[in-house]
């Protein structure tokens, strides 16, 4: 499993999806499909990108249908989708940043200008989702002393943290990232503490934290 940040490319346009290939492949993790039908039922059953990129004017169901479909999908609402185009003038832009997109780039574009897009959404999205977890971690119930006891006895130091920060409503992708630890590590390190715990789902890990 790949560190790097995952990208989704929605483009009908087999030349636009390669150039975008070759120059965020280097960079991220990059899934590339030429509708918007197939790029829903990737979201639908796949890990989620941190970000989608995707084109406006294509067959059956355009960008701007399919960007509200999207947002729909379960985990899906707040992923920042970048709008590619080649339509001139305002009111297509504005109708997009209305429906929810984050941003805009004007086909056929430029290598720089779209790395620099979406570095600066990834990371706008990432402080985003940290304000998300200091909220939760506010409003959660106290660790209960006994319970951390007794759950220092059954798993290693580093299974320890890892568990307190799933109870703190982290992901697997962000723990990684907090802890300078591969995605890969921190998943199988998550299913052995599951595993100690006889549970199967990581909600059901809060019980052996916090006070009721």
């Amino acid at each position: 499993m790949s560190d790097k940040k995952k990208i989704l490319m929605i483009d009908d346009d087999k030349l636009q999806l390669n150039q975008a290939g070759e120059i965020l492949r280097s960079l991220y993790e990059v899934s590339l499909v030429k509708s918007a039908e197939s790029g829903m039922k990737l979201l639908a059953k796949k890990e989620k990108p941190d970000l989608i990129l995707m084109d406006i004017s294509m067959p059956q169901i355009d960008g701007f249908e399919a960007i509200g479909l999207i947002k729909q999908i379960e985990g899906c609402a707040e992923i920042p989708i970048i709008f590619l185009t080649s339509m001139d003038g305002s009111n297509a832009e504005i109708k997009g940043l209305e429906l929810g997109a984050v941003d805009y780039v004007t086909k056929p574009f430029v290598k720089e200008i779209l790395l620099l897009r979406i570095e600066k959404h990834l990371s706008a999205h990432e402080k985003t989702q940290e304000l998300s977890i200091l909220k939760q971690g506010k409003d959660m119930l106290e660790f209960d002393p006994e319970k951390v006891n007794d759950a220092k006895k059954m798993l290693t130091e580093q299974e320890m943290a890892i568990a307190q920060l799933i109870v703190s409503g982290r992901s697997n992708q962000q723990i990684s990232e907090h802890m300078g630890l591969s995605y890969q590590h921190i998943k199988n390190r998550a299913h052995s503490i599951n595993e100690k715990f006889g549970i199967r789902k990581r909600e059901e890990l809060r019980s052996f934290f916090v006070k009721e």
